[in-house]
Parts: C-alpha cells; sequence; structure tokens
C-alpha cells in the first residue's frame, strides 16, 4: 500500500514537472516598456496584456506608475511624492490603444493589448514637485506637532510632580516621581507608535 502511494506521489510530482516544463516555466506577461525622451521630460509606451479591456488597463496604469515613481526618486534631489494610478491616468496618459490578440502562447490565448503612452512635461513636471513640496511640509508639520505634544507632556508633568509633591508635604515623593516618569514614557511611547 505504501508503494503504491509512494508511485502515485512520483508520477504527480513528474507530471507538474511535465506540465512546467512544456509552458516554459514562465508566469504570463506583466507589462513591456519603452522609454524614450531627453532626460528631464520622458516619455515611456507600455503594453500590457489582460483577458479584458480593464485587466490591461488596469496592469498598463500600475506599470507606468512605477516608471513613474523610478523616474521621480531618481531626480536630484529625489521626490518622495507617489502619484496614485488615477493621477497617471489623469494626467499623464497621453494616448491610449486597445487591441484584440491571440498570443501564441497557450496559457494567454485570446486578450487585449493595452498600449498607453505616458509622458511627463513641463506642466506635469512642475505639478508633481508641487505635490512632493506639499508632502514634505505636512512631514514638517507633524514631526513639529509632535516635538510640541512632547515639550507639553513635559512640562505637564514637572507642573503637577512640583504641585502635588508641595501638597502632600514631601510623603509622596517617590510615587509622585515614578508617576511623572509614567506620563513622560507614555507620552514619548505614543508619539512613537503613532509617527
Amino acid at each position: 500500500m505504501r508503494l503504491a502511494r509512494f508511485a502515485s506521489l512520483v508520477a504527480l510530482i513528474l507530471l507538474a514537472a511535465g506540465l512546467r516544463a512544456a509552458t516554459g516555466g514562465s508566469e504570463i506577461p506583466k507589462a513591456r516598456v519603452s522609454a524614450s525622451g531627453d532626460g528631464k521630460y520622458p516619455t515611456w509606451t507600455i503594453t500590457a496584456w489582460g483577458k479584458t479591456p480593464q485587466d490591461g488597463n488596469e496592469v498598463a496604469l500600475e506599470t507606468a506608475r512605477e516608471e513613474v515613481r523610478e523616474y521621480l526618486t531618481r531626480q536630484d534631489p529625489g521626490v518622495q511624492w507617489t502619484p496614485s494610478r488615477d493621477w497617471v491616468d489623469k494626467n499623464l496618459v497621453k494616448t491610449r490603444h486597445q487591441e484584440v490578440k491571440n498570443h501564441e502562447e497557450p496559457l494567454l490565448g485570446e486578450g487585449y493589448d493595452v498600449t498607453l503612452k505616458v509622458e511627463v512635461g513641463p506642466k506635469q513636471y512642475r505639478e508633481i514637485l508641487e505635490k512632493d513640496r506639499e508632502q514634505r511640509v505636512q512631514q514638517r508639520e507633524l514631526l513639529l506637532a509632535r516635538v510640541l505634544a512632547g515639550v507639553v507632556a513635559l512640562l505637564v508633568a514637572a507642573v503637577a510632580y512640583l504641585r502635588l509633591d508641595e501638597a502632600t508635604k514631601g510623603y509622596y515623593t517617590l510615587w509622585l516621581r515614578l508617576g511623572a516618569l509614567g506620563l513622560v514614557g507614555a507620552v514619548a511611547a505614543a508619539l512613537v507608535v503613532l509617527g
């Protein structure tokens, strides 16, 4: 009985390996990208495949977003803002073309090739820089708010300690110190976790 199970398992593994070898072991291609244009204002032509036009369009837009993100991080100074797929679709896609194709690979079958021409022009580049500036300002404001919250917590703990120590005539000094340190530590931990 064990020999039959072992033989079945070996046959199944060999069958799976044969199917993988027959298909070339490759995954379904996502998208093809070709870049052009000068260094400051690039252009990409992205062709993506999908079972439906919407699938192909989503893959092409995600690929375009990744290409734009990589381009922006290579700038000097690097741009931290990452555009969304909707923003890329609305602002950077210049042309869109769909065609039905029957691919030679048996895994693909019939589907749609969606070709997008994506271009970062001077106007779009200025808008990207403006959005990056806004994002950096928000990050700096958030950092300032955290520092301010820490300073306020430290001052509240110090004032509360002094007032309560004076009111208790020094009988609970150790407990008040521990409470003040606990308050400052809790605020610091909250700022780290929320940050």
